[in-house]
């Protein structure tokens, strides 16, 4: 039996890469009306030679705490029908881990189609968002009750071929990024990520300015029949968020509702919009998180006050992940030691992330996910993730 290889797919390889994902997503596909990614890298298992497996990534910049760490974004995961369960995608996912560790990725992140599937390889669902709809009553009610004055001015964003975003729009929404976990940056780069060419997809995003001018929120909807979706709402002010919610009024005569798509768990979106019985919430599951380094992750956590925490991370196939680490923390600032003694709580690589994502509060959902032996430990674990908030990404790849 051939032995399996991996490397990244070029050019040359393009008619192998559109049979696969041809196959694997029950598409026609024309290899001489296709090309290959204009960013990241696709990497191909070869088996005898036949490429059999493929997988696209991409390295961004995500919010963590204070700063931001890469994080390695995949997608278009893929196989041959035919040559499924044989460890091809497996094989991809290891080297992946070898790459992590020589280049310092802190994170891993993908849109998963099962999640036991990916949770094999280290991946958890650990990004939520907020999703609400609204009678565009309410959106009304809420801007005859705010001051004209205080509604600010909206700017259409337009960017032409070989034209850069506008600088302004990047600094808002990076600054917004910057306050929500894992969310990912912006620069030139992702400026397909704004809806600044309007007339050929009717998608539009507007920037908000205050009465002095500046940029400090910007707004990306869509009308989808009678209903407003608003795919991104970005806000560094309260004033700015009271200024967009009021342009949404503009389309009163076009849309009966108004859909959130994607809002922080703690917005106060709900609460401004809430006389009407109709509105519809939920919290929408999003991306599955991998640590693919553990100290980066512990050490760059934005911690609550000063403290300190003993835990440990078992079975993880990325060998320097697994053992006990001792987090002393204060003032927004953590030290990460590595320590011998046994930890009052030992989990695996899955429940890390959930969490460092927020999504462990209590006593009995950490035991529920992890061995606890030491309560008074297992509460200072708690206690320095109690203020963790929910990661999001508006960003799909």
């Amino acid at each position: 039996m051939a032995e399996m290889t991996i490397r990244a797919l070029g050019p040359a390889d393009l008619a192998a890469q559109c049979k696969v994902a041809g196959m694997a997503y029950h598409f026609a596909c024309k290899p001489e009306e296709q090309s290959m990614p204009a960013s990241g890298t696709i990497l191909g298992c070869f088996d005898g030679g036949v490429l059999v497996a493929q997988l696209h990534y991409e390295i961004r910049q995500a919010s963590w705490g204070n700063t931001a760490l890469p994080m390695v974004c995949i997608g278009g995961v893929a196989s041959l029908p035919h040559h499924r369960n044989g460890g091809a995608v497996r094989k991809i996912f290891e080297e992946l881990e070898r790459l992590a560790a020589r280049e310092g990725w802190a994170f891993g992140a993908l849109y998963p189609f099962a999640d036991g599937y990916y949770r094999q390889f280290g991946y958890e669902r650990a990004a939520r968002h907020f999703a609400l709809e609204v009678p565009m009553a309410a959106v009304t009610a809420f801007a005859k009750s705010t001051p004209k004055e205080e509604h600010g001015r909206l700017e259409l964003i337009e960017c032409g071929e070989g034209e850069e975003i506008s600088a302004e729009l990047l600094e808002v929404y990076n600054a917004y990024a910057a306050g929500i976990p894992m969310m990912l940056r912006r620069g030139q780069a992702q400026q397909g990520r704004f809806a600044a060419k309007p007339l050929e997809n009717c998608w539009y995003c507007f920037l908000w300015r205050n009465g002095a001018g500046e940029a400090q929120g910007h707004v990306q909807l869509h009308l989808n029949g009678n209903v407003l979706e608003v795919s991104e709402l970005c806000y560094l002010s309260a004033a700015a968020l009271r200024g967009l919610l009021c342009f949404l009024r503009g389309y009163a005569s076009k849309a009966e509702k108004v859909r959130f798509c994607a809002l922080p768990g703690s917005t106060p979106v709900a609460f401004l919009l809430n006389e009407h019985s109709a509105n519809k919430a939920e919290y929408a599951i999003g991306a599955s998180i991998r640590v693919y380094d553990a100290a980066q992750a512990l050490g760059a956590f934005c911690y609550p006050g000063s403290g300190e925490f003993c835990v440990a991370i078992a079975g993880d196939s990325i060998a320097r992940n697994n053992g006990t680490y001792r987090v002393v923390y204060q003032d927004g600032a953590a030290q990460v030691e590595r320590d011998a003694q046994n930890a009052p709580v030992i989990m695996s690589r899955e429940t890390l992330a959930l969490l460092l994502a927020g999504q462990i509060k209590d006593m009995t959902a950490l035991q529920c996910c992890a061995q606890v032996s030491d309560e008074a430990g297992a509460k200072a674990v708690l206690r320095a993730f109690n203020q963790a908030k929910l990661p999001m990404m508006w960003d799909g790849f």
